[in-house]
């Protein structure tokens, strides 16, 4: 296969690539605190049995945008939106996992839970429980949770969330269900804010999400003619070669 052909593979092979991440960006545009990825490519130069080098394309890594999405009012009290840099602290089989997801809701013995059950920690570390007997969840901007006693209206605390955060949050290894892990050691996210009755909805842009599908499709589809017309015009050669030697 001559050099071409090899650099325009290279090329198709990160295209493909990079479709299947954005098409994951398109299929969590509504998804809660979704955070969207891109890839970051790199080039390579790769010696042949020749003199010169090919100029080669390599998908070096995929990274996550950061960057907060929009906070949008709901009517349950406990979606808590992360007004900033910070994730909560849950625990789940395997330990403490972190997220910036912030639907929760009560299980049966009060604790407060993700949707997929697992609590949420305090500054303890320890799950949050609510007794049933209060009414009026309030949770102020530090996590402090309040809540009323009916029979003397009295405010109770209840607890006080624990928001985290790392110094590399590109390390997160993402779990599914909006769940990261990291060996790093999480330290508190002193400038975060939790803001009640509120979600962060994904930062993935559906329309430039769109667009750059389509752009990758193109580059893709142009790749592939040209390998279409490079393996006609060896063909024809090989033809011709055949013809001349008899």
């Amino acid at each position: 296969m001559e050099n071409t052909s090899y650099v325009a593979l290279s090329s198709m092979t990160m295209l493909m690539r990079q479709m299947d991440v954005i098409a994951n960006n398109m299929a969590n545009v509504n998804t809660a605190s979704f955070k969207q990825q891109y890839m970051v490519v790199n080039e390579y130069d790769k010696n042949t049995t020749g003199k010169e080098k090919l100029a080669m394309v390599q998908d070096f890594a995929v990274l996550r945008d950061l960057r907060q999405g929009a906070l949008v009012a709901t009517d349950n009290p406990l979606d808590l939106a992360i007004d900033g840099d910070g994730y909560y602290a849950v625990e789940t089989s395997s330990g403490p996992r972190y997220t910036r997801s912030g639907a929760f809701t009560l299980d049966s013995t009060g604790t407060i839970v993700n949707h997929e059950g697992n609590p949420l920690l305090d500054v303890r570390n320890r799950p949050i429980q609510v007794p049933a007997s209060l009414v009026d969840l309030r949770v102020t901007a530090d996590g402090t949770i309040t809540g009323t006693d009916p029979t003397n209206r009295q405010q109770q605390t209840v607890g006080q969330i624990r928001l985290v955060k790392f110094d590399n949050p590109h390390y997160l290894k993402e779990l599914g269900d909006g769940l990261f892990e990291t060996e790093e050691s999480p330290i508190t996210a002193d400038k975060a804010e939790i803001r009640q009755y509120m979600q962060e909805e994904s930062n993935v842009n559906p329309v430039l999400t769109l667009t750059e599908m389509i752009d990758v499709q193109r580059k893709y589809q142009s790749t592939q003619n040209f390998l279409d017309k490079e393996d006609e015009r060896m063909r024809d050669m090989l033809q011709r070669l055949g013809k001349a030697s008899t």
